[in-house]
């Protein structure tokens, strides 16, 4: 699902994301090597509120500081893993399921590690990611403790202790990549059960459900799509 995580840098000038040419540069240097990329980004003050994980007056602050904030993405080509999937919950709804392996999770860290020395060799004074673990050693004043990195060597404890905890750190999802599994496997069959509820076939090819609660900061990723395999 192209796996994402902004990394935000302050700089001691005005740098105006919303002016000029947005989301122009992109660096592949590491896209078959480490399976992660790079591409600038650009949005409204409202997103580097929404990406401050820390108290209203940190979001407050990082509204404020928007023109002297630029930014941009890491994207994880991520690895099937065989759990993931699309199915209804118990309103009819679809959900989406899914977890970042183990190895994922190495490369991601990784690459926002490298995101974060890129933003400070660029010139950035302070650099935010969207998460609040205790990246820099244990936070025992019993606060919302987000992170804001002040020296590029921090990067190395990015690196080594980002877990991407659920409702401690955001991760986003910009692309859907591949086809996406549906319902239980088949016992002792290829393939999977698809999602009982979706009507017929024809309803089928003309139904569309939107992905619910994911972040789509790009607008090819508006739809998923549901089908169900009807060879037999």
């Amino acid at each position: 699902m192209h796996a994402s995580m902004p990394v935000l840098g302050k700089f001691d000038h005005t740098v105006d994301a919303l002016v000029g040419t947005q989301a122009s540069v992109f660096v592949d240097d590491f896209l078959i090597s480490r399976g992660y990329a790079l591409e600038s980004m650009s949005a409204e003050p409202l997103y580097a509120g929404i990406m401050a994980m820390g108290p209203a007056k940190y979001s407050l602050d990082m509204i404020m500081s928007y023109r002297n904030l630029g930014g941009f993405g890491l994207m994880l080509i991520d690895t099937p893993s065989p759990n993931n999937r699309v199915r209804l919950n118990a309103d009819g709804e679809p959900e989406v399921e899914y977890t970042l392996s183990d190895a994922d999770k190495a490369r991601f860290r990784q690459g926002v590690a490298e995101a974060v020395r890129i933003m400070f060799r660029a010139g950035a004074k302070q650099v935010f990611l969207p998460t609040n673990e205790d990246i820099l050693g244990e936070n025992s004043s019993g606060r919302l403790q987000p992170l804001a990195l002040t020296d590029i060597r921090q990067a190395d404890a990015v690196e080594k202790n980002l877990e991407f905890i659920p409702n401690r750190s955001i991760v986003t999802s910009a692309h859907l990549q591949a086809t996406n599994k549906t319902g239980r496997e088949r016992p002792g069959q290829r393939g999977f059960e698809g999602v009982q509820g979706l009507g017929n076939r024809r309803a089928l090819r003309s139904r569309r459900q939107r992905v619910p609660d994911l972040d789509r900061s790009q607008s090819n990723a508006k739809h998923l799509y549901v089908r169900q395999d009807f060879r037999r």
